[in-house]
């Protein structure tokens, strides 16, 4: 008599119905809308820019939606506040750009936003400038900025410090060099000539 040979189960197909990432999407700005809706029915009384912007919100969610379906949008650039606009930039590759704003995005992960931008203005400000020594804080650079120009317009330290320096003292000849060092950096770091041309070879001080 023959054994019977029971059969492994033939394995079960996976749906082929699984949600696309752009139907995701739509759930998640779905849920959104619905969200702003019920934020302005739990909160009243409600002035009438609440009410304004919280309708433009809804309104470009649905341009939102709206994009994933193919649709043009339906908000002029107009309407949105100038913050909120794309600006216009037309000096950069817009590969670069994009990058750039993968780039800020994971920097904004790691740290924070403020992190993230504070970084990134000091990195500007250093390619900028004239690669001579380390790179001056911002702070320090348009302070010593503001003293070199001063002085080129014939100013001396003395008369500069009181308008320059933001600490409440009285300004003594210790502040007035802690401001010639200052534009003394930035004029190196601008390659700038020190002291500024129209000056004698010594600048003053009161």
């Amino acid at each position: 008599m023959k054994k019977s040979v029971r059969q492994a189960p033939s394995p079960v197909a996976k749906p082929t119905d699984e949600p696309r990432p752009q139907n995701i999407a739509i759930q998640h700005l779905e849920r959104a809308r619905e969200r702003v809706r019920q934020a302005l029915l739990q909160v009243k009384p409600i002035g009438t820019k609440a009410i304004k912007d919280a309708d433009l919100a809804d309104r470009l969610l649905q341009d939102l939606i709206g994009s994933l379906h193919g649709e043009p949008p339906k908000v002029s650039p107009n309407e949105v506040p100038e913050n909120l606009r794309r600006p216009a930039i037309t000096l950069y590759d817009s590969v670069i750009l994009e990058s750039l704003k993968a780039a800020i995005l994971e920097a904004e992960q790691k740290g924070s936003r403020s992190k993230a931008k504070a970084e990134l203005v000091r990195y500007i400000d250093w390619v900028l400038q004239t690669k001579v020594g380390a790179p001056l804080e911002r702070e320090a650079g348009i302070l010593g900025r503001k003293v070199y120009l001063l002085i080129s317009r014939g100013m001396t330290l003395g008369q500069i410090a009181p308008r320059a320096c933001k600490q409440q003292h009285s300004h003594t000849k210790k502040c007035a060099d802690r401001l010639r060092r200052t534009a003394q950096r930035y004029a190196k770091q601008a390659d700038l000539p020190w002291p500024p041309l129209n000056q004698s070879t010594k600048v003053k001080s009161d």
